[in-house]
């Protein structure tokens, strides 16, 4: 087991190499989920939520600090699932986080995909619905969106939002999404000096908000926080209409914060509906599901060779997404 102690000598530096480079100061911002990842999470997964960790996003476990824009990065996007606190007793590079080689999960698709190739293709959808179930976590229903609650110091000093006003927003929602053909936008924001540059990788500039689609209601029930919003999507029934009562809020360069009320009506979508597929799409299910449930897990490029010896050129297509032509 890896072990944060004061003298140190027990952990490892795989939270360091990953964690946030600046701001914070956890790490040094390397293996930096690309944006074809975030792409590929399906509308209103949460586990793009718990896989990515975002700029001007709290930190998942305290004590309550927030992910600063650091311009030097390539995506300003780290891998949450190594995320270490900040009160280690071993410092960052002697973190206690396992390097946790292989989940039940990883098993489940291993043996999905073990039995599609021996024609047991009822088996393999059961195993790979099985993962999909449980990244549901009981929801059957979703807006189409990414939603998180906004730290406090930005929901109060800069949109200057009071006691019972909503915290949740729209962090992120993939174009191919109805919600985004709707008019919802991704959370935007700048580093807030007076012409929008980083006064430096290790201070902590103000935030510019470009854009802030802030979460009222879900038909007629209020929204305040992340829970009252799970609690009214819960109660939603795929294949129906919601009316969602936005606050758009845009700050101009130097400019005070401008707010603008919208009503957007939005399909209900079914959460991660039960892959019911077969042949071809059955596998290429598997292989999505193992990109999205085991993200940042550094099993990809040993997922992308193997699939490539089946269907060749398959990597060098992945890789040439970004840039990667060698």
């Amino acid at each position: 087991q890896a072990v944060a102690l004061q003298q140190g000598g027990a952990g490892s530096q795989y939270s360091q190499v990953q964690g946030v480079r600046g701001f914070p100061n956890l790490g040094w911002g390397f293996n930096s989920p690309s944006q074809e990842l975030q792409a590929s999470f399906e509308p209103g997964d949460p586990r793009l939520q718990a896989t990515i960790l975002f700029a001007w996003e709290e930190l998942p476990y305290g004590p309550a600090e927030v992910v600063y824009l650091n311009t030097t990065t390539p995506t300003n996007q780290y891998n949450q699932k190594s995320i270490l606190p900040l009160e280690n007793p071993g410092g960052a590079d002697q973190g206690g986080v396992n390097i946790r080689r292989i989940r039940y999960a990883d098993v489940l698709l291993m043996a999905a995909e073990a039995a599609y190739r021996t024609d047991r293709l009822d088996e393999a959808r059961m195993y790979l619905n099985q993962v999909r179930a449980r990244a549901r976590q009981g929801s059957a229903a979703t807006l189409g969106f990414s939603p998180e609650q906004m730290f406090e110091p930005m929901a109060q000093g800069v949109l200057g939002l009071e006691a019972g006003d909503s915290r949740v927003f729209v962090r992120y929602v993939n174009p191919e999404s109805p919600a985004f053909a709707a008019g919802l936008r991704d959370f935007d924001g700048v580093c807030g000096g007076p012409d929008d540059s980083c006064p430096g990788a290790q201070a902590v500039p103000p935030v510019r908000i470009v854009n802030a689609d802030l979460i009222q209601s879900v038909n007629g029930s209020p929204i305040t926080d992340l829970a009252s919003f799970e609690a009214a999507v819960r109660g939603l029934t795929p294949g129906s209409q919601a009316t969602v009562e936005v606050v758009r809020a845009t700050q101009p360069q130097s400019g005070m914060v401008e707010t603008e009320a919208l009503t957007i009506t939005l399909p209900v979508q079914q959460l991660l509906p039960d892959v019911t597929a077969g042949g071809p799409d059955l596998l290429e299910a598997i292989w999505h599901e193992r990109r999205v449930e085991l993200a940042m897990e550094q099993h990809r490029w040993f997922d992308l060779l193997r699939q490539d010896r089946e269907q060749p050129g398959r990597a060098a297509a992945m890789m040439a997404l970004h840039g990667k032509t060698f």
